[in-house]
């Protein structure tokens, strides 16, 4: 089951139970964040870098992701050439990332956009809000209640910078957590 698929939740243990959906996802987290992968995004003041190195990370992920099993096609994936955009949707599509990650996805490679293209580009309130809303609200909660197991200050929503940081974290973090739940980490 990957992270957010509450469907998969629903056939595997029968009725909807949200108590299930969030403990599945709470433990994928926590597995990602195992990895060092968050001490990497969020070890850096500056949140431009945080942006940068988060978008990296999500990339390495999703060509690991891509490539789950089938690591000798590795040079057909190359072949293709495809942009950060394309993979994401094609991991989508392939039914190996969750769909209900995709708006932040997209979210964070549009803000890396900005500030890679952009001469005189800068983080802005507005940035942060927007990634942050584009999670679902169960996941904003469990995001912040795995910070919150994995940090030894307690997550401060009002702090600038803190949204844009964890839901940067959460996104690598939940894809370390689809891979190590698949056995490929």
């Amino acid at each position: 089951m990957d992270i957010g698929a509450e469907e998969c939740a629903v056939k595997k243990h029968g009725p909807f139970s949200a108590e299930l959906v969030v403990a599945g996802r709470r433990r994928k987290l926590l597995r990602g964040a195992s990895t060092g992968l968050a001490a990497r995004v969020l070890g850096h003041d500056d949140l431009f870098v945080v942006v940068l190195k988060g978008h990296y990370e999500l990339e390495r992920l999703l060509n690991e992701v891509l490539l789950s099993g089938r690591e000798s096609r590795q040079g057909h994936l190359e072949a293709m050439d495809l942009r950060w955009s394309q993979k994401l949707e094609l991991a989508i599509y392939l039914g190996r990332v969750s769909g209900s990650l995709g708006p932040a996805m997209r979210k964070l490679n549009s803000i890396r956009n900005d500030l890679a293209h952009g001469l005189e580009a800068e983080l802005t309130p507005k940035h942060e809000h927007e990634l942050w809303t584009a999670f679902p609200l169960a996941l904003r909660q469990e995001l912040v209640k795995a910070w919150n197991e994995i940090d030894e200050a307690p997550f401060d929503e009002g702090k600038p910078g803190s949204r844009l940081k964890l839901a940067t974290a959460g996104l690598a973090m939940a894809l370390a957590g689809v891979l190590d739940e698949s056995g490929i980490h």
